[in-house]
């Protein structure tokens, strides 16, 4: 592993980032304001705030990402944003400018909608998206990933607004495609319990 300096990280980011090189949970502990210090890891291939999505809240934020598209990351091709609640359509925007990607992941993630999805047929280098679980997208809004036609897989499972007539539409619309589905039976297996910290979130205070 090549030596990494965060000499002009502040001490809280520096422990933060410092934790990624031996913790894959710790992404999903990070702050929109521990994101510049990524800078440093010229080497990072994956970033996964998903991870410990059981236990804790994501911390990151649109604005969190807004950083992360403007560090200069040649390797990063993996970023997995599942059970991040508070990215949004807009966050899909900053995304769409970290060229290198290949795979995102945006696993149930309540404020994705179908006006983000028309932002990710920019990515010109993105083959892979898992957004398994997204509740508020709909047959209307994955066919406009048809405008991009070097799909490789898109997962569809848990979405309750995607009929399999719209699946059968994108397929079509996609034939070079070999993985676009919506299993629903695999995501009740995978992901069938509700996060303790969503309800403790969204709970009013008394």
């Amino acid at each position: 592993m090549a030596h990494i300096s965060l000499r002009s990280s502040t001490p809280s980011a520096t422990s933060s980032v410092c934790r990624l090189l031996s913790d894959p949970f710790a992404h999903r502990g990070l702050a929109d304001s521990d994101i510049p210090s990524l800078a440093r890891l010229q080497e990072l291939r994956t970033l996964d705030f998903a991870g410990g999505n059981a236990v804790m809240p994501a911390k990151i934020t649109d604005e969190g990402l807004a950083e992360l598209a403007k560090l200069d990351l040649p390797h990063l091709e993996t970023l997995t944003l599942g059970w991040c609640d508070e990215i949004t359509d807009a966050g899909l925007a900053h995304i769409v400018r970290m060229q290198t990607l290949t795979w995102l992941g945006l696993t149930t993630c309540p404020k994705i909608t179908d006006a983000g999805l028309r932002e990710l047929v920019n990515a010109k280098n993105l083959t892979g998206l898992d957004l398994r679980g997204c509740p508020n997208i709909t047959d209307d809004g994955i066919q406009q990933l048809a405008a991009k036609k070097n799909w490789e897989r898109i997962d569809l499972g848990g979405c309750p607004k995607i009929t399999p007539e719209g699946v059968a539409k994108l397929q079509a619309a996609l034939p070079n495609a070999p993985f676009v589905k919506k299993d629903d039976r695999e995501w009740e297996f995978h992901a069938p319990h509700e996060r303790s910290w969503r309800k403790e979130c969204t709970s009013p205070r008394p």
